[in-house]
C-alpha cells in the first residue's frame, strides 16, 4: 500500500488549490486509506486528505495510492429540467450513488469494471450527490454517467457539479410513469396465464420496476408491464431479459424472450425483424422467493447492447 508523507499531503494540497483555479465546476473529496471490500461507512472514518476536485478523478490527479484506498465524492449536481433521470456508474471495484440521499446506483463490491444504472425524478434544480468508491487491488475504473428523454446518454459534466450541495434535500418529483402495469399477489413457480387473473393494483411505473417504487411485497407475486417502444430503424433486433426469477418479453404480442421458471439471475435473448415506428411491448415477470432482478436490453441496427431508454417508452 501506498502512503501519504506530509510532502506528499501538502503537495495534494497545492494540486487541490490549481483545480480551484480551473474554468471548470469542482465536487468536495474525502480520501481514506486503508484495506476495505464494500464502500465503507464514511461517517466512521477520519479522511486521510480532503479538498476538491475537477469531476470523479479516482486517482485524484495522480496522488491517490494504486491500492487499498476508498473516495467519497459530495456535494451538489445541478439540473437544468424536470425530469426522470437514469444514472450509470461503471467501476472496478465497487461504488455507490446516493442523490438526496436516496440509493440510485449500488455496484458495490471487489469486481472488475461493471456498470449498473437506477433512476430518480429529479426537479430543475440543485441536488445533494454523494459518490462512494474504493479500490482494493489491480486495475481501477470509475465513471458516472446519466440520460433521460431530452438527451442520450453521456458523461455527467464537470460544469454540473458543485462543491457543496444544498442546504435542504428538494421535494421530491412526482411524474407520470412512462409504462403500465398490473400486479398479482399469490404465489407462483413459473409465468402465470395474466388473462385469467385478477390484478392486486395496476397503473402507471418507471419503465421495468420490479419494486413498483416500494409498492411491492418481497415475494410471492407477479407483474405485467405494458406499453409501446419506439423503433427508430428498419431491421433486426434482439431483445435480453435478465430475470431472477423467471421473464418473457413480447413485441407486437409475439413472445420473443422465454426466460420463465424459479432461477436465479439469467439471461435470455430472442431476435425480430421491426419496421420504423411505434411496437406494443410487453414484459412479464414473477418473484417466487430469494433475491429478485430483472434487466431489459435491446441490440439493433445502430444500438450495441444497453438497456432500453426511457425515451423509446410510452404507455
Amino acid at each position: 500500500m501506498k502512503n501519504f508523507g506530509w510532502s506528499q499531503v501538502v503537495c495534494c494540497l497545492f494540486l487541490g488549490a490549481c483545480f480551484v483555479n480551473t474554468a471548470h465546476a469542482e465536487i468536495a473529496f474525502d480520501y481514506y486509506t486503508g484495506e476495505v471490500q464494500n464502500v465503507p461507512d464514511f461517517a466512521a472514518l477520519k479522511p486521510a486528505l480532503s479538498g476538491k476536485i475537477a469531476n470523479f478523478d479516482h486517482t485524484l490527479g495522480g496522488m491517490a495510492a494504486e491500492e487499498n484506498y476508498s473516495i467519497c465524492f459530495h456535494g451538489g449536481l445541478t439540473i437544468e429540467k424536470d425530469a426522470r433521470y437514469t444514472f450509470f456508474v461503471a467501476s472496478d471495484d465497487g461504488s455507490k450513488l446516493w442523490i438526496d440521499d436516496k440509493l440510485v446506483v449500488d455496484n458495490d463490491g471487489a469486481h472488475g469494471t461493471e456498470e449498473k444504472s437506477g433512476k430518480i425524478n429529479l426537479a430543475a434544480g440543485v441536488h445533494k450527490l454523494v459518490l462512494g468508491f474504493f479500490q482494493g487491488g489491480g486495475e481501477r475504473a470509475l465513471t458516472v454517467s446519466y440520460e433521460c428523454a431530452l438527451f442520450p446518454k453521456k458523461a455527467v459534466p464537470a460544469e454540473a457539479l458543485l462543491e457543496k450541495g444544498p442546504d435542504a434535500i428538494p421535494p421530491a418529483l412526482n411524474l407520470p410513469g412512462n409504462f403500465s402495469y398490473e400486479y398479482y399477489e399469490s404465489e407462483f413457480d413459473k409465468l402465470p396465464d395474466f388473462s385469467t387473473l385478477t390484478p392486486t393494483s395496476k397503473g402507471d411505473c418507471d419503465g421495468f420496476d420490479i419494486l413498483l417504487g416500494g409498492k411491492a411485497r418481497g415475494e410471492n407475486y407477479a407483474i405485467r408491464f405494458s406499453g409501446m417502444i419506439k423503433i427508430d430503424k428498419d431491421g433486426e433486433y434482439t431483445f435480453f431479459t435478465n430475470s431472477d426469477d423467471g421473464s418473457r418479453l413480447l413485441v407486437d404480442e409475439k413472445a420473443i424472450v422465454e426466460n420463465d421458471g424459479d432461477h436465479p439471475a439469467e439471461e435470455k435473448d430472442g431476435k425480430v425483424t421491426l419496421t420504423a415506428g411505434s411496437h406494443k411491448l410487453a414484459v412479464l415477470f414473477y418473484q417466487h422467493g430469494g433475491e429478485r432482478s430483472l434487466q431489459v436490453s435491446y441490440s439493433g441496427p445502430d444500438i450495441e447492447k444497453k438497456p432500453i431508454p426511457d425515451a423509446s417508452l410510452t404507455k
